[in-house]
């Protein structure tokens, strides 16, 4: 059956409460781990794969930088359920009994895995208040440190830009990329303290 996209939703924070709800309890422990992936795989392969490559030597630190930092949550979040691997608003419908999910990739990994590529397809992210609030949001509903949810997206929105070298040889997104970096190193904390903000 054809369902309403969640990006057709049109606010923000209705959306981001949609998937806090769809997220918590979705996540469960594979009959036999070895069978798949894991998200780790997902973000070794890539890297080593840029590292093949002479021609993205910009996009290949990135890569790199993001790998280690992966393999430090890796370590942190040691919970190995079945992940969706693709969690983002095109994938989650809207039908007559609410928002249902679709189109698993089936890798294996801890549950904060399954957040980052929701905020990578997040359109209205993409501003340094408006990624401010939402990580605030997602930290307070999930329950994951905002560091951690920054960098989560770092991981992810390289990766995703490194796929797009494997795929067409093209890096589509490198602004989209330095903006995820500039999240990364940013200290909202100071920031918020000098504007005076409350959120």
């Amino acid at each position: 059956m054809p369902g309403t996209q969640l990006k057709d939703e049109p606010d923000l924070y209705t959306r981001l409460d949609e998937f806090c709800q769809l997220y918590q309890g979705l996540h469960k422990p594979p009959a036999d781990d070895t069978e798949y992936h894991t998200y780790m795989d997902w973000v070794n392969n890539i890297a080593a794969y840029m590292r093949t490559r002479t021609d993205f030597p910009e996009m290949t630190e990135k890569m790199t930088r993001a790998e280690e930092i992966c393999r430090q949550l890796w370590e942190k979040y040691r919970r190995r359920l079945l992940l969706h691997g693709d969690l983002h608003h095109e994938n989650i419908l809207k039908g007559e009994s609410g928002y249902r999910i679709i189109d698993p990739k089936g890798v294996v990994g801890d549950p904060v895995f399954d957040i980052p590529r929701f905020m990578l397809n997040e359109d209205d992210l993409y501003s340094d208040d408006d990624f401010a609030k939402a990580v605030r949001i997602l930290e307070d509903k999930l329950g994951v440190p905002a560091q951690d949810l920054r960098q989560l997206f770092y991981v992810e929105m390289c990766m995703g830009n490194c796929w797009g070298v494997e795929g067409d040889g093209n890096v589509s997104g490198m602004d989209s990329v330095l903006f995820a970096e500039r999240m990364l190193d940013i200290d909202f904390v100071a920031d918020d303290k000098r504007r005076g903000n409350g959120i």
